[in-house]
């Protein structure tokens, strides 16, 4: 236990401290929130509208029945058509590397009413 603890505290003084003027997005991009609640369950609503200048995007699904996400025009959105994210889950519209951004229109939707979302996006 002793090691372990002596590991921890070298390991702490050996990673410099993270200051708060440090930027962690790219090209100093900051996050937007877009976090709320399904106002309709079964019905599609619009979450972010299709921008070729986002740069990324996240959808946490804290409510408690599956959230359905599709890309396009909300036209076409249909519960088959969607991607389908469990409780807990989330979606995101860049890949690890960020080198694929999906910049279509994203709207969501569950099967039940004032089911909750948290959701951010960089443009």
């Amino acid at each position: 236990m002793y090691r372990l603890l002596a590991f921890l505290a070298l390991l702490a003084l050996a990673c410099p401290a993270a200051r708060a003027d440090t930027v962690i997005h790219p090209g100093g991009r900051t996050s937007q929130p877009a976090s709320g609640t399904i106002t309709l369950g079964g019905t599609f609503q619009p979450l972010f509208p299709a921008n070729p200048d986002r740069s990324g995007c996240i959808v946490q699904n804290t409510g408690t029945h599956v959230l359905y996400v599709f890309l396009g025009p909300i036209a076409n959105a249909t519960l088959l058509n969607s991607i389908q994210v469990a409780i807990g889950a989330t979606f995101a519209c860049a890949n690890v590397g960020g080198t694929i951004v999906i910049t279509d229109a994203i709207s969501i939707t569950t099967s039940t009413t004032a089911d909750p979302f948290v959701a951010f996006f960089q443009n």
